[in-house]
């Protein structure tokens, strides 16, 4: 029975989706690593949010184009962060999002990592450029 019990634990570890980073550091799902890389990018994604809107009230009429590429940036970015911030919405809220949705989420989290870094360098280029 303890065999059985610590084969059953070893293979639920052992099945724990591995997640990789764009930078290429691969990391279990299951790990404190990951909980902080995904609270990082949660962080990091709000910030970006925060900035573009601001960015986008102190862009003067005129620099229209501007405001669009911002905008269908921040579009990109909200769509792949989506399950992201319902995970964390859930969470401050002592929801359960039960098993499947946490994993989707989970997966998720590169590419908002990925969208969240896109749209930061594409703020600082346009920023720079007015």
């Amino acid at each position: 029975m303890r065999l059985a019990a610590m084969t059953c634990c070893g293979l639920l570890i052992g099945c724990a989706p591995l997640i990789e980073a764009p930078d290429g550091h691969r990391m279990r799902a299951t790990s404190s690593e990951f909980r902080d890389y995904v609270a990082a990018v949660f962080r990091r994604h709000n910030r970006a949010t925060v900035a573009i809107y601001d960015a986008i009230e102190a862009i003067p009429d005129e620099a229209s184009p501007l405001i669009a590429t911002l905008d269908r940036s921040d579009a990109r970015m909200m769509d792949i962060c989506e399950l992201l911030d319902q995970l964390a919405i859930a969470r401050r809220d002592g929801d359960d999002l039960g098993f499947a949705r946490m994993k989707a989420a989970a997966a998720t989290v590169p590419a908002c990592d990925e969208a969240t870094s896109k749209a930061e360098i594409l703020l600082e280029q346009l920023l720079r450029a007015r």
